[in-house]
């Protein structure tokens, strides 16, 4: 062995190192004596193979290996995947190519590269490659924290500057700017996740946790413009004003309506309701308030007129009709209707009652009043005038024409009903009016004594009624009957106290009661008459009452010191009673239908005369013949008349429409 192989010896010797290598050096020096003996004694103790097989065996002692950590700590959660793996074997001074990070994550985390030490910086990217030392490596991966952005964007801003960008790790606060931006005609807010403001509103000093890169745009809000606007509620003419801007922090003065347009009304101002419950606002009224505004025109229903008897208040339409009576219109004032009217969907409250009474006059022109309905008031008095009264000539109700009313009692209060009056207390003036509808009773006054009539519940003392009449039904329903209520009904007057003369009616009258009446008066025309005349008059309807202890007549149930003369009782039937009246001091020229019906049949025994309560009978053919009642019973031709195909005569000056041309 010579000094070339010696050197060569100690260089492989030189190779052999480890972690314990300060450890083995005995092996070392025995390698190195080993070498130096050969040389110096000529001979080969041993070959180089016998050396190398030595060698090989001591360096299973100093071989190394370079492992990866994941480096699993910290916060913000853990590592997921697998660390790469080295399988190689490493001698001091060999060269290792560092790997990637195979498929480890961190969220909210960025892999940096591979450290030497746990926590350390980056020694090693993944590619680069080393120098194996006399140890194994173990290299730690290097997590870098996400960072995020928070920016700013102005968002059309015409003032100010936009706040810088800020940037914060994950999940930890970064405060909302400050800085105040300026729009040309907006306010400046602050800030939104989306331009269009419909993301997350952020103000100034908000902390918000960024979770990623995020962009906040200026939010604005246009400077305020409340909207006023004017509605003509019900205007017919005009121009309602245009709408205009209140600007936020400025006052604006309320536009007048005085070329507004309400037929038979006047302008009044303004209110934010459209019945007028709201608040008013008069023109000029100067509005302060940040807020829109509707306003809706108010309307004062206008009569014309004076009230006087040679300039009345017109009445045109069922808001003035409703008036009648109620300040600044008065209850003795002058009226003349100008208009068709119809109260269809009101629920009428009658003209006058006992304490303020209807002592004015009323002239209906002979136009209609129709749909009258009063259901659910709860006064004593039911009708289109409650209570009317006045002295001679001072009280005068004349040409009105009541079409499809409709009177429903159903409460123990109302005593007096009819459709055209109530009550009238003395000196009321009645004429040329018609009425046409039904009275529905359900309940009547268990102790009192109560009045019903197609046309007047009770008349005192009046002037007259003349040339009106009635049509319809009066239905008493099952709970209206009391055996200790006294009842006056009629198709035309329930009580009467006044000349009736020259009026029919073909209102029938039935009742349903349960209870038996004990005491009643009901008529084809008067229940009861006293203190009055009546002539030329006649009824048609029949008469359908539960009871036995009243009086019941074709034309009037009962009559008390009045007389009655040239009437016709051509009713189809009676449930009892006579055909003219039961009761009567003076019958003069009164005749029946004499195919007349008491009780269901056609008596056999009755006292035919003009001058009895049965009266004479009647045909139909002479009914309907105008020469006839002119030349027999006396009648005014130029108050009466027989129409083309008409079953019965008419009132020529009474325009309420009836043509006769059925019995009802």
């Amino acid at each position: 062995m010579g000094v070339s192989a010696l050197n060569s010896f100690v260089q492989d010797s030189n190779r052999l190192s480890s972690i314990n290598k300060s450890c083995f050096w005995i092996f070392r020096f025995s390698a190195i004596l080993l070498a130096v003996l050969s040389v110096l004694s000529g001979c080969e103790m041993f070959s180089r193979a016998d050396y190398s097989d030595y060698l090989e065996r001591v360096n299973g002692l100093y071989t190394y290996s370079l492992t990866y950590n994941s480096n699993n700590s910290g916060y913000h959660g853990y590592v997921e995947g697998e660390v790469p793996v080295d399988s190689g074997i490493y001698l001091e001074g060999k060269a290792a190519v560092v790997k990637d990070q195979n498929d480890l994550i961190k969220p909210y985390f960025t892999f940096s590269g591979w450290s030497l030490t746990l926590g350390g910086p980056v020694d090693y990217l993944p590619g680069d490659s080393f120098q194996f030392p006399g140890n194994s490596i173990t290299l730690y991966a290097v997590w870098s924290e996400d960072n995020y952005t928070l920016s700013y964007d102005g968002n059309g801003n015409t003032g100010g500057v936009v706040p810088s960008s800020q940037s914060s790790i994950h999940a930890t606060s970064v405060t909302v700017s400050a800085d105040v931006l300026s729009r040309s005609s907006y306010y400046f807010i602050g800030w939104n996740t989306e331009a269009d403001g419909s993301g997350t509103f952020y103000g100034s000093g908000d902390e918000i946790n960024l979770t990623g890169d995020l962009t906040l745009y200026a939010y604005w809000s246009a400077i305020p413009g409340y909207a006023v606007t004017y509605n003509g509620n019900g205007s017919t003419g005009g121009s309602t004003p245009s709408t205009h801007i209140k600007y936020e922090n400025t006052d604006l003065n309320i536009k007048t309506g005085d070329s507004l347009i309400r037929t038979n009304y006047s302008f009044t101002g303004w209110n934010t309701s459209p019945d007028g419950s709201g608040n008013d606002y008069t023109p000029g009224f100067v509005y302060t308030d940040n807020a829109p505004l509707t306003l809706y025109a108010m309307w004062q229903i206008t009569i014309f007129g004076s009230g006087t008897a040679v300039d009345p208040y017109q009445i045109g339409m069922a808001e003035q009709l409703v008036m009648v009576g109620t300040e600044p219109f008065g209850l003795d004032d002058h009226y003349i209707q100008t208009d068709n009217i119809d109260l269809a969907g009101i629920e009428f409250v009658p003209i006058g009652d006992p304490y303020n009474k209807f002592t004015g006059n009323f002239d209906g022109n002979d136009f209609e009043i129709r749909n009258l309905t009063i259901s659910s008031f709860g006064g004593n008095y039911l009708g289109l005038f409650g209570y009317a009264s006045g002295g001679a000539g001072e009280n005068v109700i004349q040409s009105v024409h009541l079409t499809d009313y409709n009177i429903t009692v159903n409460s123990e209060n109302p005593r007096y009903m009819g459709s055209l009056i109530g009550f009238s207390g003395g000196g009321t003036d009645v004429r040329f009016c018609s009425a046409e509808g039904t009275i529905f009773i359900t309940k009547m006054h268990s102790v009192d004594t109560s009045y019903v009539g197609g046309l007047i519940g009770y008349i005192s003392s009046t002037q007259a009624v003349s040339e009106c009449y009635s049509k319809g039904d009066i239905v008493l329903g099952s709970g209206a009957g009391s055996g200790e209520l006294t009842l006056y009904v009629g198709g035309l007057i329930g009580q009467n106290e006044a000349p009736i003369f020259n009026c029919y009616s073909t209102v029938s009258i039935t009742d349903f009661s349960i209870q038996p009446w004990s005491n009643y008066f009901s008529g084809g025309l008067l229940g009861r008459s006293r203190l009055s005349s009546n002539s030329n008059n006649y009824a048609t309807g029949s008469i359908s009452m539960n009871g036995t202890g009243g009086a019941l007549g074709g034309i009037i149930g009962y009559v008390s010191s009045d007389n009655i003369s040239g009437s016709i009782a051509f009713n189809d039937s009676l449930s009892d009673g006579s055909r003219i009246t039961q009761f009567s001091p003076v019958i003069n020229s009164c005749y029946a239908n004499e195919y007349m019906l008491i009780n269901g049949s056609v008596p056999g025994d009755l006292d035919i005369s003009p001058s009895s309560t049965a009266g004479e009978n009647l045909t139909q053919v002479n009914f309907s013949n105008m020469g006839y009642m002119t030349g027999v019973l006396g009648w005014d031709s130029s108050i009466w008349e027989v129409k083309d195909g008409a079953v019965r005569p008419t009132l020529k000056n009474n325009s309420g429409g009836d043509d006769g041309q059925t019995m009802q």
